[in-house]
């Protein structure tokens, strides 16, 4: 996930999504709810479709991954200021 906002970062969202995408069955195997829920929100990123990031960050604050909620913010944040 890393490597995915590093290219975000870098407004490689196609290279960032492809990259996220492949890490969605990973997530699941290992249970890793909250980094499914962040990985579809940078995929919504990605995709500009910010209505959709901004649901998957209520999710994420919802199921008490706060930490992960707030990056969202952020990086929406930094959207909007570009």
């Amino acid at each position: 996930m890393n490597i995915s906002r590093l290219l975000m970062n870098n407004k490689r969202f196609s290279e960032a999504y492809s990259i996220l995408s492949n890490e969605l069955e990973i997530h699941r195997q290992n249970f890793r709810y909250d980094s499914l829920n962040l990985s579809y929100a940078y995929i919504a990123i990605c995709q500009n479709d910010l209505a959709t990031a901004k649901k998957y960050r209520l999710l994420l604050a919802n199921m008490g991954a706060q930490a992960s909620a707030d990056d969202v913010t952020r990086y929406l944040e930094k959207l909007k200021l570009q």
